[in-house]
Order: structure tokens, then sequence, then C-alpha cells
């Protein structure tokens, strides 16, 4: 938390750098929002579909997708864990996920692929998302992005998303 100054201080002192932050938001929820009209076709994602979300979020990370790949898989097989997928014309478009911890929902790896962005499929996404958790009940909602993310930040504030905290990440080099 960037208001952890003297932990901050003292990471920088063990060698840590800062490697990319983040801004935690929350959304009470109220119920539903409308789901925009689009030709993305939004759905529950299914055990097959884990190649296709790996794909998608190693992409994204700079990843290997062959590594994510079985962790997705497992996760799906989790109560807890809710992933969908996002398709246009039958190619997987996006994908985002959901996991219930204490009550609380949290939205994670919401991922729209670079080819398909500026179309308000990630709005329809999330729309799709939060419509489904306020079905479920009236349970916080939570969804981190990074600070350098100004669109998506852009676009959680209108759906509702007030900001909570920003958290810094550092890491130390390790030796090999």
């Amino acid at each position: 938390d960037q208001r952890a100054r003297p932990l901050i201080d003292a990471l920088v002192a063990l060698g840590a750098t800062r490697r990319f932050a983040e801004h935690k938001l929350r959304r009470a929820s109220t119920g539903a929002l409308a789901l925009p009209a689009s030709e993305l076709e939004i759905a529950d994602a299914a055990a097959d579909d884990a190649g296709a979300i790996a794909e998608i979020l190693a992409a994204d990370m700079g990843i290997d997708p062959a590594g994510i790949a079985a962790h997705i898989a497992s996760n799906m097989r989790r109560p807890n864990y809710h992933y969908y997928i996002a398709r246009h014309a039958g190619a997987a478009a996006g994908t985002a996920n959901v996991q219930l911890l204490n009550g609380d929902a949290y939205i994670y790896g919401l991922v729209v692929q670079p080819e398909y962005r500026g179309r308000g499929y990630g709005r329809g996404l999330i729309v799709r998302t939060l419509a489904d958790l306020a079905a479920r009940g009236d349970a916080p909602m939570y969804i981190e992005v990074e600070t350098e993310n100004t669109p998506a930040y852009t676009l959680y504030r209108s759906l509702g998303f007030e900001h909570v905290a920003t958290f810094d990440y550092y890491g130390v080099a390790l030796a090999p």
C-alpha cells in the first residue's frame, strides 16, 4: 500500500525495486447494469476453454501459455472460481475470472485481445460479469487495474467502482 512509506523505504534499503503498481477498486453491489448491444458472445467458460483463456492471459502478460493452462484448468474445478470467455465470430476475444473469497467477489484477468479493443467488448465483458455477481447476492465486488491502464480504470469508474487504495509491487533480483 503506497501509504506504508516506512515499509517501502525498508524494501528499497534491502535492494528491492518497484516493478509496477495497481489501483484496487470496490463496487458495492447495487444491482445489474444493462448489457450493451454487441456482436460479442460471452459465455461461462467450460473446461475445454482453459487453453484459449491461457492464450489470452499469457499474451497479455508476455509469458508462455503452457505455464498457466494447467493452473487455469485446476481453478475451473474449484467452486470459488468462475471463468468467462468472450468470442467474436467464433474466435476467442477476451476473458475474465471471478474468485469468491470470504463473501466478496474479486474480478481478475479481465483481458480483451488487442485486435478487439476499442469496440466496447471490455465493457460488455465486465457488465456481464457484474450482472452475474449481482444475481448471486449483494456482496461487494473488487477489481485491480495497473495504474498505467487509464482506459480500464476509466471504464471501471464509469461502472460504479470506487478507488480503495493503490499498491506498489516490488521485487528483488536473486543471484543465480
